[in-house]
């Protein structure tokens, strides 16, 4: 029976110091997990929307192909409102009359769109415009970013 006191006595549980001490390397580890979560979070986000972008551009850079020089107005650089959007998100662009595109928005009201058409002076037959498209976005906090597709039309 003296053994079992002794024992109780010396067993005297947690103090107040190594609780304390224990919160607060328990609070550091999880205030870090929390931070890299946020931080991933952002990256994948400003990931997805450069993506988005350049989807944008392929798909207008794929369509201008079909875009005859003469059907193109010179235009100096200007916004770019869809003309309809359907039930599924896909945006309806004119350029000009015979020049339109289509592009799926997967997030409206992220981005904006800017075009310019210029005469460009060459040694070819044919007359030639260089077609730009701009596709701008901007995330919480910080600066605005945009992408520029280019793209040669031709009369063939």
């Amino acid at each position: 029976m003296h053994t079992l006191r002794q024992n109780f006595k010396k067993s005297r549980g947690v103090s107040l110091v190594e609780s304390l001490i224990a919160l607060f390397v328990a609070g550091f580890i999880l205030f870090n997990i929390w931070a890299a979560y946020i931080q991933s979070k952002s990256v994948v986000k400003v990931s997805l929307h450069e993506m988005e972008a350049l989807t944008y551009g392929a798909s207008f850079l794929a369509q201008a192909q079909r875009f005859h020089s003469s059907l193109l107005i010179d235009a100096s650089r200007s916004p770019l409102t869809p003309s309809s959007i359907d039930a599924s998100g896909t945006a309806v662009f004119s350029l000009s009359p015979g020049c339109g595109f289509t592009i799926p928005l997967v997030q409206k009201g992220v981005f904006t769109f800017e075009y310019e058409i210029t005469k460009i002076n060459t040694s070819l037959s044919q007359p030639t415009k260089l077609l730009s498209f701009w596709v701008s976005w901007q995330e919480v906090g910080e600066k605005p970013r945009d992408a520029v597709f280019t793209s040669l039309c031709t009369d063939e």
